[in-house]
């Protein structure tokens, strides 16, 4: 799919090295071959940009954008508002709004499931086991059957128009990349 946005400077992507909360911008830039910097902050340099003000909020991921002509580079922060640029940048955001509702939707939902980045990638011995049992158990068995109930209803909704999914089959949507990212881990 084809970005239907005019292209800005190079953004540049800043995140700490993991995948995490920037995966989805990463796969909606990658899936339209959209250039952009991804610099991975940690340690020291981390605190040292912190303390200069360089992330709003105090965290990252942030994007930096080009501003127009008479602007200089502004600094986007919270991951969510730079998947949806990034998935507009791609082309890969529902233009109708009730679409778009429901990909913030399924998104979010994906967000929510974050949990297991830090169970794969920082917990071990008992925590790993707490945070695993509690993650299997109890989230996962309610929110993917959630999530089918969400998608089957969209459906539903969008066949009285004649279309069968409230996505266009074949495309790839921002809210898709927030569920397979954790599907993945």
């Amino acid at each position: 799919m084809a970005s239907t946005v005019a292209p800005v400077a190079r953004p540049r992507l800043m995140y700490l090295p993991f995948r995490a909360m920037a995966e989805t911008s990463r796969m909606m830039l990658a899936h339209s071959n959209i250039e952009y910097d991804d610099e991975a902050i940690w340690g020291a340099e981390f605190q040292r940009r912190k303390l200069n003000g360089e992330f709003p909020w105090g965290k990252t991921p942030v994007m930096q954008l080009a501003g127009g002509s008479d602007e200089g580079r502004r600094t986007v922060a919270q991951s969510g508002a730079i998947a949806r640029w990034s998935a507009r940048m791609a082309g890969c955001y529902p233009t109708n709004p009730a679409r778009a509702a429901l990909a913030d939707s399924v998104y979010e939902l994906g967000q929510e499931l974050c949990t297991i980045n830090p169970l794969v990638n920082c917990y071990t011995g008992h925590n790993f086991e707490r945070i695993r049992r509690h993650y299997f158990t109890d989230v996962m068995p309610q929110a993917l059957p959630q999530l089918e109930r969400e998608l089957e209803r969209a459906a539903a909704a969008c066949a009285p128009a004649g279309g069968a999914s409230p996505f266009h089959p074949g495309e790839v949507y921002f809210a898709s990349g927030s569920v397979e990212e954790e599907k993945e881990a």
